[in-house]
């Protein structure tokens, strides 16, 4: 017995009366039964904190399962939900499949044997055992005579009928099964004995055991003029057939016998038709049940590195559940190195007369082809279903699972590297091998080697050549693990500028440095060379050999600067190629006032030659003047086609003194319209040229 009890509190403004607590309605009358509620009688409630006191009893007799019902205060027409019981019962459930168990006829001297199951769907295990004083007079006997039976246990209960006297009707009513705890159960046996004739011939039947039915047609003779209605007696869990056949007069009809094994093995019954005239038809039955068939057989093709996951249909057979342990065993496998993995429960339950899907995990690393046999073995019985199953694992090189992507951005000729890792699950060494067929990874040539059980790690350097975003795949293969894709999203921003170079001539003069840059070119290359100022001058072209590493192969470029104008001028040297980014060289050049040449040396009665070049974009005209009389030259001026030279002849008559000593000029070359700079200081640019006269 249990008892609960709740305090009701009243807290409304008015005061109420003549209501009940009561379990208004239940599902189960069982419910209503074992509960009291007190009390019984009309209650009453003061206004604003009335109170009373509700006893609720549970009192059951017997098992019950968990319930929840719901307690009422009743108040005129109005039901208030207050509060809800819950509760069980353990107790004893205990029962036989059938309380009837008929052998039917069987001959003298033979013997039957059949099987009913004790169930425990209670809470609580009894002890067992069967009262064989009601057997001393009976040819039946029982196996186990006691025992245990534990909740949630079946256990099979085998009875003998083996009869030495004819008797239409032997039988033992109510046998009974003595329960520790509970009431007994019982069960009724009967048979028959009969004279057995000689078997008119043996019937033979092979089939693979829980295949579909077979059936043998047995030819029935009716020579008599009366209506035959057999009723046939079939011994033999595994044999079925119609429970009656209409035969007409003086005719013949098929009888069809099934035979439908549900266990492996060979299987004895019999077929008798008991005639109308006393006499019977008696065949032996023989069945012969091979090892089951496949349940299925399957063909899966399966990406490498890709979980799959294939669902087996698994039925029940039987009237009762059964508890299948899962094992399976390797057929055949095309490359026995090759690791994969199969998973699964170790066991599954299926309800009675149903089916249930089973799920098999399969992964394989690398490419092969595996043949299992995938078994469901009743271990109480032996009886077992399987599956023929083919996994052929297969690499899909454009559908294949990324194992990760990779982002790796970095300037044109510019290094950035990156680590992957490496599992090794397997319990030996393994290594991998990279592979990439973008020219902008660089990948080292040896394998990488990973211990048992463990990580490695695997780096590789990214360095682009052009500028750009591209996508391109980074394959690890590994004997042992197949092979891994990577996706790599490579990002080259724009090169950065080479060093700046800085140049410093006066007008007129010129001035050479060397650009040197490092080619990564992979074969011969011809880089074409462009300046955006014309101030600078440099080859079209330079060519250089291919480089068989990174950063081994120095390429130099001349350039020249021969200034048009005064102060800075900025220019960028641009060296380009279809293999690669632009080389982009800051050039900086700082223009100066032409400094004073000479001085030229000229014998008296001759002349020299002094080559001046019109620096500027255009053709100008200049003027030359020699500041001593002494000195001519041929021509005042000259007009000069642009960034040509011209050849300035001058001649010194002799000194007009007696002391034969040296004369000094000046020869200076001036244009009146120098427009080639935007410096307005160029247009009163002078050059000088110091003459020097010897008189012999």
């Amino acid at each position: 017995k249990n008892r609960i009890i709740y305090s009701l509190v009243y807290r409304s403004r008015a005061r109420i009366s003549n209501c009940y607590v009561t379990l208004l309605s239940s599902e189960n009358n069982t419910v209503r039964e074992t509960l009291t509620i007190q009390p019984t009688t009309p209650i009453s409630l003061k206004a604003r904190g009335g109170t009373t006191t509700v006893l609720v009893k549970f009192t059951p007799r017997s098992r019950l399962a968990p319930f929840v019902e719901q307690i009422f205060l009743k108040y005129g027409d109005l039901d208030v939900p207050m509060f809800a019981v819950r509760g069980c019962c353990q107790g004893y459930d205990i029962t036989l499949d059938s309380d009837t168990l008929p052998f039917g006829a069987v001959g003298k001297d033979c013997s039957l044997t059949r099987k009913i199951i004790l169930s425990n769907r209670g809470d609580i295990g009894a002890s067992f055992s069967w009262n064989l004083t009601q057997l001393r007079d009976v040819p039946f006997r029982v196996l186990p005579t006691n025992g245990y039976i534990a909740p949630g246990q079946e256990t099979t209960i085998e009875f003998v009928f083996q009869p030495r006297t004819i008797r239409h009707d032997i039988r033992c009513d109510k046998l009974e099964c003595r329960l520790e705890g509970t009431q007994s159960v019982y069960v009724t046996l009967s048979g028959s004995c009969i004279e057995v004739a000689p078997a008119r011939e043996t019937i033979v039947i092979s089939t693979a055991v829980r295949s579909k039915e077979l059936s043998k047609s047995i030819v029935l003779k009716n020579n008599t003029n009366t209506l035959w209605t057999l009723t046939p007696i079939i011994s033999g869990e595994h044999f079925s057939g119609p429970e009656t056949v209409i035969i007409e007069p003086n005719s013949t009809k098929n009888y069809e016998l099934n035979y439908l094994p549900l266990t492996e093995g060979r299987h004895n019954g019999t077929l008798f038709f008991p005639l109308p005239d006393g006499n019977g038809l008696l065949y032996n039955v023989v069945g012969n049940a091979d090892a089951p068939r496949a349940s299925g057989k399957f063909l899966r093709e399966v990406p490498c590195k890709t979980p799959y996951t294939e669902l087996l249909p698994i039925e029940n057979w039987l009237k009762k559940p059964q508890r299948f342990r899962v094992t399976h065993e390797t057929i055949k496998q095309d490359r026995p190195e090759v690791a994969t993995t199969i998973k699964y429960l170790e066991f599954i339950d299926v309800a009675p007369k149903s089916k249930r899907d089973f799920k098999l995990q399969f992964y394989s690393y690398k490419e092969c082809i595996q043949q299992i046999k995938v078994i469901f073995k009743n271990e109480q019985t032996q009886e077992y279903i399987w599956y023929d199953i083919t996994f052929k694992s297969i690499v899909d090189k454009r559908n294949a699972p990324t194992i990760a992507n990779i982002d790796l951005t970095t300037h044109v000729r510019q290094q950035t590297s990156h680590d992957i890792i490496l599992d090794n699950p397997l319990p030996h060494k393994v290594t991998f091998q990279g592979q990439c067929s973008h020219p902008d990874i660089l990948l080292p040539p040896e394998q990488v080697s990973i211990p048992a059980n463990s990580q490695g790690s695997f780096n590789f350097t990214y360095m682009p050549l052009k500028a750009g975003k591209v996508e391109t795949r980074l394959e690890m293969n590994s004997a042992e693990l197949g092979l891994y894709t990577y996706m790599l999203t490579l990002n080259a921003l724009p090169a950065r500028s080479e060093r700046t170079l800085y140049f410093k001539a006066p007008l007129g003069n010129l001035q050479v440095l060397t650009a040197k840059f490092t080619s990564y070119a992979r074969t011969k290359t011809d880089y074409v060379c462009k300046i955006d100022h014309p101030d600078f001058i440099v080859d079209r072209t330079v060519t250089a050999a291919p480089s068989s590493s990174p950063s081994t192969m120095e390429v130099s470029v001349d350039v020249t600067y021969e200034p048009s104008q005064l102060g800075d001028v900025r220019a960028t040297l641009t060296i380009s190629s279809p293999s690669s980014s632009d080389y982009t060289f800051p050039l900086v050049g700082l223009g100066e006032l032409p400094k004073p040449q000479g001085p030229f040396t000229i014998k008296a009665g001759s002349n020299t030659t002094i080559t001046f070049k019109n620096i500027f974009a255009q053709a100008l005209t200049y003027t030359f003047n020699v500041d001593n009389p002494l000195f001519h030259v041929t021509k005042g001026q000259e007009l000069i086609q642009a960034r040509k030279s011209h050849r300035i002849v001058v001649s010194f008559d002799g000194s007009d003194t007696t002391n034969k000593a040296d004369v000094m000029a000046k020869l200076i070359v001036s244009c009146p319209k120098t427009t080639g700079s935007t410096n307005t200081s160029s247009s009163s640019v002078q050059w000088i040229y110091y003459l020097k006269g010897i008189t012999p």
